[in-house]
């Protein structure tokens, strides 16, 4: 990591490629910034977390973690906006699941110099404000579901719905981070108690599915459904 030096805005640069990694503390330093690095997406979450930069460089290739993986764990930590330098047109595609804060990227082959501009534009704008969680407030509504979480507690348009104790934490989960699109790997870790450095198996993702499909029955109401499947990505609070 980089000397940040207080007063100055910071950016934090998530870069595996060494040489570009240089290029672009070296631009971003000579422009006014303090700037961070991490070389990896865990580093990349924690110094987020830590640190709490004004604008995230974060490209999608990353060794240890997908870098969507990583961006919407970035999101969890920080409102920063997050500036995703993509490599591959696949990666277009796959941009649609990023958190709000990340709906700025750059294709690569680019320059340290327009990264530098972009950071700039996205330091002028304001951070988008961060509504109270379900940890702050001990209560979170979406649209018409209430959930009590002191009371272990769910009423959908004023009716008490009889959930599981797992049905409850996972819906408790979705309902914490409504704009998180939560992949099966992230549910067995919230709920089940997984670790993120142990792969899931098949089976477990099947758990997953049927757990969240029962949970999706109940929830419904009049037609209106209010856990969303995100192809190829996960479950998110409608």
């Amino acid at each position: 990591m980089a000397f940040v030096e207080r007063g100055l805005p910071t950016v934090l640069v998530a870069e595996s490629a060494a040489d570009f990694r240089q290029l672009l503390v070296s631009q971003l330093t000579g422009e006014g910034f303090a700037v961070d690095t991490a070389t990896s997406g865990r580093a990349a979450v924690d110094a987020a977390r830590d640190l709490q930069p004004d604008v995230i460089v974060l490209d999608l290739a990353l060794p240890d973690t997908d870098g969507i993986e990583v961006c919407r764990r970035i999101h969890d930590v920080t409102a920063a906006p997050v500036l995703v330098l993509a490599g591959e047109c696949r990666d277009i595609d796959r941009l649609h699941s990023l958190p709000a804060n990340a709906g700025h990227y750059l294709m690569k082959p680019l320059t340290a110099s327009a990264v530098a501009r972009r950071a700039a534009t996205l330091l002028s704008t304001p951070a988008p404000s961060r509504a109270p969680t379900l940890e702050q407030t001990g209560r979170v509504c979406v649209r018409d579901i209430d959930i009590d979480i002191d009371a272990r507690a769910v009423t959908v348009a004023d009716t008490a719905v009889d959930l599981t104790s797992i049905e409850f934490d996972i819906v408790a989960a979705l309902a914490g981070r409504p704009s998180t699109v939560f992949s099966r790997q992230m549910l067995l870790e919230e709920v089940w108690g997984g670790r993120r450095d142990d792969a899931a198996t098949p089976v477990q993702h099947h758990v997953v599915d049927v757990r969240v499909a029962e949970l999706r029955r109940k929830l419904d109401h009049n037609g209106v459904h209010h856990i969303k499947t995100v192809r190829g990505v996960g479950y998110q609070l409608a």
